[in-house]
């Protein structure tokens, strides 16, 4: 579901290094890093190792889904007691800010992707109404509240929320266990 493997899968689907067609997939991490990210859920988990997971660069919320099913099959999602963990998302769902490659020459690459349309079609609370179709999270727990049982959103460029501010102290309480970077440029 999350990779939409109807289509065939190019090798370039299959690492990730190409762009998806942005109607049909939830993320646009390819199988093997999906699966990379699996073998590192499950040593967390086998080594006993504390914390959440996280996805900074969420777009659709797909790797993040991924990774909370791999959690649930594993009993390991928090069930409001905080002692389980939790999923957290962090992405703009805006696009990228705009690029500044005189300030930050490596994102001269980036420039004119501020104005690319894969952003349109996602929102915060369109990821997590995926999330409830896809059995992730109970149906009408309320699209608008961005802390939803073990799934948590911090909506923003990574430069406003990752610093945590203080409306996100649920955040800065939390261990990290495994860290999924996906920035596009460096104030993203």
């Amino acid at each position: 579901t999350v990779l939409n493997t109807v289509y065939k899968d190019a090798p370039a689907m299959l690492d990730g290094s190409a762009h998806p067609d942005f109607d049909s997939r939830l993320t646009m991490t390819g199988r093997r890093r999906l699966e990379n990210t699996q073998q590192l859920l499950q040593a967390i988990i086998q080594e006993g190792v504390p914390g959440d997971f996280i996805e900074t660069g969420t777009w659709r919320g797909g790797s993040a889904m991924f990774a909370t099913a791999v959690l649930s099959v594993y009993d390991e999602l928090d069930r409001g007691d905080h002692a389980g963990r939790w999923v957290w998302l962090a992405d703009s769902f805006k696009g990228i800010p705009e690029v500044k490659p005189d300030l930050y020459p490596a994102d001269a690459v980036h420039r004119g992707a501020e104005t690319l349309s894969a952003h349109e079609h996602n929102s915060a609370a369109g990821v997590l109404l995926t999330f409830e179709r896809l059995g992730l999270l109970p149906f009408g727990s309320g699209a608008s509240s961005r802390d939803r049982g073990p799934v948590r959103i911090l909506e923003g460029y990574f430069n406003e929320t990752l610093p945590v501010p203080k409306q996100q102290a649920s955040f800065a309480q939390r261990k990290l266990a495994l860290i999924r970077l996906d920035g596009d440029t460096y104030e993203s």
